[in-house]
């Protein structure tokens, strides 16, 4: 189905004003929700409305929908200790990385957590975009509620535990944002909501048996991590940093809060930026122009395909969306 932008703005901003939001906020969590959109992540964007239902009526812990707003809670030369208030952790993380932004451009290298913030900062690959947009190498850890069981356990313990990368160029950046789950849970959610499977194996019936099955996974199974043991060791260390680091929700425990730990870095720090720009354009055209194996007509960096789609739709007046997508909105 054919929709509007500003049918869909309109659309997506009165629901969360209903829920309560004031309006900047409902500026920011739109704004990240059509970057999901203009970059072809469906899971993260307006498709997330129907989640973050469940995020509204409590069952993921306490959120201050219209209260005190995110403010520093510690800060040194190089770091920052957001306090999220219990707010939404969009907002959170568009507070904290525009802070970050500032300070990184004083000292050229800054890490900050996020604590006490609510269910979810999004779709990261727009943070890691505005970062690699102001020259910035970007590392972004960020965990959630429990989803995840560990390379060879049948128990939820970790989240889907996504890792961002940034890096920024004279052209266009290189991102990777993934999942150290084998999917993520929105697409979980989505699939289920769509009546379709998953493309492959991403996790256990509640006999913890491999599925593709939506309805299984979320009955009583789990997700399982990317890439077996490697992917599983990966999903712990994110744990950790933006777990364990933050005092959010680590392993089993009943913290309700989501963690985030991100890092700004200036290349400029060790060298001349336009060398370093130069050695990663040399090291993507290598990649690019390499012998493709059978079945390969092109090969693609990380976040390629997201920013080449975010490129061709940032022009358009329409997007299409799920053909149920105006039903289930009447029903929330």
């Amino acid at each position: 189905m054919r929709i509007s932008y500003k049918e869909v703005s309109d659309i997506v901003k009165n629901v969360l004003r209903k829920w309560g939001f004031p309006e900047p906020d409902v500026e920011v969590i739109f704004k990240n929700m059509w970057d999901a959109e203009l970059s072809g992540k469906k899971s993260h964007s307006f498709t997330n409305l129907f989640w973050y239902k469940d995020v509204i009526d409590g069952k993921y812990g306490p959120l201050n929908i219209a209260g005190n707003n995110p403010e520093i809670g510690k800060e040194t030369k190089v770091s920052l200790v957001i306090d999220g208030q219990e707010k939404t952790g969009y907002v959170v993380m568009d507070y904290a990385l525009n802070l970050s932004l500032k300070k990184a451009k004083e000292i050229g290298l800054v890490t900050t957590t996020l604590t006490r913030t609510a269910p979810t900062i999004g779709f990261i690959g727009s943070y890691v975009k505005k970062a690699t947009d102001n020259g910035y190498i970007f590392l972004c850890f960020s965990n959630a509620g429990k989803s995840t069981a560990p390379y060879g356990t049948t128990k939820k313990i970790f989240g889907t535990n996504p890792i961002a990368i940034g890096v920024p160029t004279n052209t266009t950046p290189i991102i990777l944002d993934m999942a150290t789950a084998a999917t993520t849970y929105a697409n979980l959610l989505r699939s289920k909501a769509l009546g379709k499977q998953i493309s492959e194996n991403v996790g256990l019936d509640a006999k913890g048996e491999l599925t593709n099955n939506p309805d299984a996974i979320l009955s009583g199974g789990c997700l399982i991590p990317f890439g077996g043991y490697k992917g599983s060791g990966i999903s712990l260390m994110v744990e950790i940093l933006a777990g364990a680091l933050t005092g959010a929700k680590t392993g089993l425990n009943n913290v309700s809060y989501w963690g985030t730990t991100f890092m700004l870095l200036d290349p400029s720090l060790f060298g001349e930026a336009n060398e370093f720009y130069e050695r990663v354009n040399v090291l993507r055209d290598e990649i690019k122009s390499a012998s493709k194996r059978p079945g390969f007509e092109e090969i693609y960096l990380p976040g390629e395909k997201s920013l080449n789609k975010f490129k061709e739709s940032s022009g358009n007046d329409e997007i299409e969306i799920d053909d149920n997508f105006m039903d289930r909105v009447k029903a929330l």
